[in-house]
């Protein structure tokens, strides 16, 4: 999975709402207007939902807040995946730090928010490794596919839970 892993797009991911606060990487001049995602970095929305979702980014603050719709980040073999995504693509190896500041889930009966680092951003079946929360089941959780193995999996983190909110997540 590591050599895989080694042309993955960088990604920021979530199900429902929340923000992110993290750090910006050096990208070149960043867009000092609210609303614009800096430079390099896109927003789409993966598999079978709404399309509605949205990123904005605030830069006096750092914070990203990302809304959209969908069903689960897929687990299972077979799965697919479901929901808003901001990703900035690198090549080779990467760390991505990110702050889960809020997370909202008060309109959805199941959502998650997180940080992945994923394939690409066009498959809703994409390989990936992610760490998020999940309300539903009152935990932080790692979740991962490898397609070219078939695996699959997730197991909660221990000690956190949904309450556990400006927690750094690196991965």
């Amino acid at each position: 999975m590591k050599n895989n892993l080694k042309r993955k797009v960088l990604s920021i991911v979530l199900t429902i709402a929340m923000v992110i606060g993290y750090m910006v990487p050096n990208v070149g001049i960043v867009n000092a207007e609210t609303n614009v995602l800096p430079e390099g970095f896109t927003s789409v929305a993966i598999g079978n939902n709404d399309g509605n979702g949205s990123a904005i980014f605030d830069n006096t603050s750092k914070t990203l807040e990302i809304q959209g719709s969908g069903n689960l980040i897929g687990k299972d073999k077979g799965s697919v995946d479901s929901y808003q995504f901001v990703s900035y693509q690198v090549n080779g190896d990467a760390t991505i730090i990110a702050k889960l500041e809020n997370f909202d889930m008060t309109n959805a009966q199941y959502g998650q928010a997180g940080v992945f680092i994923r394939e690409n951003n066009t498959s809703d079946n994409a390989d990936y490794f992610g760490v998020y929360v999940e309300p539903s089941k009152d935990q932080y959780r790692y979740a991962y596919r490898d397609n070219s193995t078939g695996g699959t999996g997730a197991a909660a983190i221990s000690g956190l839970t949904k309450e556990s909110k400006n927690k750094y997540i690196k991965i």
